[in-house]
This record gives C-alpha cells, sequence and structure tokens, in this order.
C-alpha cells in the first residue's frame, strides 16, 4: 500500500505535457464563442474560409490547405497568393472570443502548475484568452507551446519578447512595431514553430 503512495505522489509531482489538436477548440467551444460562432476545423478548412477566390485558376492535386502551400512555395510569383492565405487563416480565427462561462481550456489550464506544459497545434486564440483570463485568478499557470504559431502571439524581435494580443501593437520596452507569428510552412520544409512561453515580463492583450 506504502508503495502505491509513493508511486502516486511521485507522479504527480512529474511535469505533464498535455498536447492539442483542432479537436480541443472544438470542444471548448461546442455552442460557438461569445457570440455564437463555430470554429472550423481543417475538413472544409478552404471553403470555410472562402479561400477558393483566392486559388482561382490553380489546380492542385490536393484540398489540403498545407499541402497547397507548399506547392506554391516552390513558385516566387504565387508569393502573394500565399500571403494572402496566410492572412485569411488570421482574419478568420481572429474574431473569436470566448463564451462568459468556463470552458474546458479554463480548466485545463487552473488545473495544471508552472512545471506543466500545453503545446497547441492550432492558430486561434482560444487557449491564450484563457490563459490571460485564468491570470486573473492566478499566476501559477502551466507554461505554453505554440507549435505552428498562433494568430494571438506577436513578437518583438528587437526584444526577444513575446506578447499575448490579437492585433498588432508596440513593444513596451523598445517601442518597436510587433510582429505576428507565421502560421503557415511548407511541409517539406516545415521548422516547427515552438514558441516557448516560460517567463513572460509583459503581458498584452489588445483587443479592439
Amino acid at each position: 500500500m506504502a508503495s502505491n503512495i509513493d508511486a502516486f505522489r511521485t507522479l504527480r509531482n512529474r511535469p505533464h505535457v498535455v498536447i492539442l489538436g483542432a479537436g480541443a477548440s472544438v470542444a471548448a467551444i461546442p455552442c460557438g464563442d461569445k457570440y455564437g460562432r463555430k470554429i472550423s476545423v481543417m475538413d472544409g478548412f478552404i471553403d470555410n474560409l472562402g479561400m477558393r477566390d483566392i486559388l482561382a485558376g490553380i489546380n492542385f492535386k490536393s484540398e489540403n490547405l498545407e499541402d497547397i502551400y507548399s506547392e506554391l512555395s516552390k513558385h516566387q510569383e504565387y508569393d502573394e497568393i500565399r500571403e494572402k492565405l496566410e492572412n485569411s487563416i488570421r482574419d478568420y480565427f481572429s474574431q473569436y472570443y470566448l463564451p462568459e462561462e468556463p470552458t474546458i481550456y479554463d480548466l485545463l489550464l487552473l488545473s495544471l502548475k508552472e512545471k506543466d506544459i500545453v503545446a497547441t497545434f492550432n492558430w486561434d486564440p482560444l487557449l491564450v484568452l484563457a490563459y490571460l483570463r485564468c491570470r486573473e485568478i492566478t499566476l501559477k499557470l502551466p507554461q505554453l507551446l505554440f507549435l505552428h504559431g498562433n494568430v494571438a502571439v506577436q513578437l518583438c524581435l528587437e526584444e526577444k519578447r513575446i506578447f499575448f494580443q490579437l492585433y498588432q501593437g508596440y513593444c513596451r520596452q523598445c517601442q518597436n512595431q510587433l510582429s505576428p507569428c507565421r502560421l503557415l510552412y511548407p511541409v517539406q520544409q516545415k521548422i516547427t514553430m515552438q514558441i516557448h512561453i516560460s517567463k513572460i515580463n509583459g503581458i498584452a492583450l489588445n483587443i479592439i
């Protein structure tokens, strides 16, 4: 019996890593966001975001956005189209807001400790918004990893600082304009985005 208790204590004290995919955000707002908007997953993503017009006249073998982006990246003449695709993703996900009631993201963050990590592949801002909301309750929250970037993460390249905000603003230290995270990468050249937020001296949320 004592050995079982010791094993439980050891397990409890170890760091935990939680990995989130698109289904997590769908589950976080099953009835829609604050304004009733349901979030899109990768199935039907191109049509849901109205990307057909951007890609009009270009033939692709795949309906997967990452495959299409990879193909476009091979041709310099498609640079503007690639930029439009990324902007479409940013504009789409930036419109989502958490409902007033707690979501599974709030509960997840509050159930973990500073030594734990939540890693997400999702572009939407829901996890970040939940993190900011939870900071009003406690600062003892897990670290966050954004494996493919996130629309609510802005970077100060000069100060090497990370800000949580949906729209571009300015660094509090150097006053330089913040840079948004890149969201799309060619599959064959992809370097996983790992923006590791462990000690953030200034977190800004700038929602207009």
